[in-house]
């Protein structure tokens, strides 16, 4: 993967409402290149947050993931699930959703997590972008493994991350406050991609 082909992945806050989730995605939708959209929370939160974002993205051509959920998931025809590092429920959760669907996993800090996950067939894994003990697990992930990389940013982190290599950023949570925060946010990540790519 060149720098240049990183994408941004936005992760909806449980707490969120349908329309505010929905006017905050049209917002950042303007302002860069949206790879995917993950609910999370409750089963019925993410029904909430569905209910505000998921047409908009099928529209858009932006996948659509539940959290934990493969029931909703199905329920409501999204494009996957991502889950936690667990084996056993990934291969449960392809075998629901067919090898088309989009399985992936989220791993935190753990090497061993990740790449037991990526050896069971996860389709990414989620990594936290400044975790590691002072090495970048983006870094380490991205110059041994060929399954596409999530980093997940704390504020300040993202341009360290597309530099180590990430497959797709997720941008921190406060750019849901407002659409105007969504916009600048997806904005500000874009401007850093486009800089690296160059």
């Amino acid at each position: 993967m060149t720098l240049s082909k990183c994408r941004l992945f936005l992760v909806v806050p449980s707490s969120l409402a349908a329309r505010a989730a929905r006017v905050c995605l049209e917002e950042a939708l303007t302002a860069g290149d949206v790879a995917a959209v993950k609910v999370t929370g409750s089963a019925p939160d993410q029904e909430r947050l569905l209910d505000g974002v998921l047409a908009i993205a099928q529209s858009a051509g932006i996948a659509v993931l539940t959290e934990d959920d493969v029931d909703l998931a199905l329920k409501r025809m999204t494009d996957g699930v991502e889950i936690g590092a667990d084996v056993s429920r990934l291969a449960a959760a392809r075998s629901m959703l067919g090898e088309s669907a989009i399985v992936a996993a989220r791993c935190g800090t753990s090497r061993h997590e990740a790449m037991e996950m990526a050896e069971a067939g996860a389709d990414y894994v989620a990594l936290e972008a400044g975790s590691g003990g002072g090495e970048s697990l983006v870094a380490w992930w991205a110059e041994l493994f060929e399954v596409p990389c999530v980093a997940v940013l704390a504020p300040g982190e993202a341009r360290q991350a597309i530099a180590d290599g990430a497959d797709f950023l997720v941008p921190p949570a406060n750019m849901w406050a407002s659409p105007e925060k969504a916009r600048s946010e997806v904005a500000e990540l874009t401007a850093m991609i486009t800089e690296a790519g160059a």
